[in-house]
């Protein structure tokens, strides 16, 4: 814990410096030095290996594109069309290279970003095109308190040329979840679809603002976004289907079995695989990847015998999310779902001693209502900040 707690200090030092640099180096000195005084020169190390990761990693911030004039541009798309209400397709076009179509200059502001396509037919995941696209006016306003989007947006004019489609897992994946949209759309009236596909594939490109608002209004926005909940849900579900069913294979079976494994321990196993196929076709969102590998270490510490604390498989998701990206701290998915798990788990941290039979009904309900305040006052200042609410 004491290593990933480091490492993620040492990445948030470097971030920080930017805006309070004197504060940030007399912070650092401090740390670096208690950590001296306990002879806990590792951390210094691994400390310094979070700043240093952090500065290698770091990518200044692109700067508010005004783009008018059309452009070619080359790349891949990331994920699969989805219908707008005007029956249009949208869908995340990566850029590799861009160019503008009236003199043929390089823009290379826009090389590595995304861009939201919106056209009438469907492109493959994963396929590599060469697309003549305009770019739509900017909606972007600064108005103080107002929710900056900074997302582009494109029209589609030309394809020149479309490659070999990919056949990648994450364009497997991409193809699944389509499919799955597909058949909700056209099973499913629009809102209950809607719902179905946000709990289900992540999917919530059509969900119309009365049904968002009304979530929001009655606090259940966050079944919306697949995390925790519904992988906590799945595995229990799954961790349970499992369990009965090795349970009751023939004696023999179930004797060999036993020799190596618990019914438990084989049931973990067997969850790993469906949980990991969830990710994918969630979407592999912020929330989401901690959640599974959160759950994923519960797993694996059930199939090696120990019990492990959840601090030490939320540091350790959080240290792998920002190896992968360090300037996901700025994510405000990282932030919120990071603060909500941190201040439940506190606030409903068990202290060991034995809880008679008769009082285990209160502390359910006790916990569901500590849980409840914890995750409210844990996120409402960022949501306050965020939001303006």
């Amino acid at each position: 814990m004491q290593f990933f707690l480091s490492f993620l200090i040492g990445v948030v030092l470097f971030y920080s410096f930017q805006y309070f640099p004197y504060a940030t180096v007399v912070l650092s000195c401090i740390s670096a030095l208690t950590l001296f005084m306990r002879k806990k020169y590792i951390l210094v190390i691994v400390l310094l290996m979070g700043t240093v990761f952090a500065f290698l990693r770091y990518e200044p911030p692109a700067q508010m594109l005004r783009m008018t004039d059309d452009m070619k541009v080359q790349g891949i798309f990331r994920e699969n069309p989805a219908r707008t209400g005007s029956g249009m397709f949208r869908q995340v076009f990566s850029v590799e290279s861009a160019s503008n179509m009236n003199n043929s200059a390089n823009i290379g502001a826009i090389q590595g970003q995304d861009i939201i396509l919106i056209s009438d037919r469907e492109f493959p995941v994963g396929t590599e095109y060469r697309l003549a696209v305009k770019p739509f006016k900017s909606s972007q306003r600064l108005n103080p308190g107002e929710w900056v989007n900074d997302a582009l947006y494109a029209s589609l004019l030309t394809v020149y040329e479309s490659g070999n489609a990919g056949g990648s897992v994450h364009a497997r994946f991409q193809g699944y979840r389509h499919r799955i949209n597909n058949y909700i759309e056209a099973h499913c009236k629009k809102d209950a679809g809607t719902l179905v596909a946000s709990i289900t594939t992540g999917q919530m490109t059509n969900m119309s603002e009365e049904l968002r608002e009304a979530f929001n209004v009655t606090g259940l926005a966050h079944i919306l976004s697949i995390s925790g909940t519904h992988f906590g849900l799945f595995s229990v579900f799954l961790f349970a289907i499992f369990g009965f069913l090795i349970k009751r294979l023939p004696y023999r079976i179930l004797q060999i079995l036993s020799l190596s494994l618990s019914p438990s321990q084989a049931a973990a196993i067997l969850c790993l695989p469906f949980m990991l196929a969830y990710l994918g076709l969630s979407g592999a969102s912020i929330p989401a990847i901690r959640s599974f590998i959160m759950i994923t270490l519960f797993l694996f510490g059930l199939v090696i015998g120990r019990k492990g604390f959840w601090l030490v498989s939320l540091l350790c998701a959080a240290f792998i999310l920002v190896v992968w990206d360090p300037a996901v701290f700025f994510s405000l998915s990282f932030q919120l779902s990071f603060l909500a798990v941190l201040f439940i788990g506190f606030s409903i941290q068990e202290k060991g001693e034995e809880i008679p039979s008769g009082k285990k009904a209160v502390r359910h309900i006790r916990n569901a209502f500590f849980m409840t305040i914890a995750a409210l006052l844990g996120t409402a200042p960022l949501v306050a900040y965020a939001f303006h609410y």
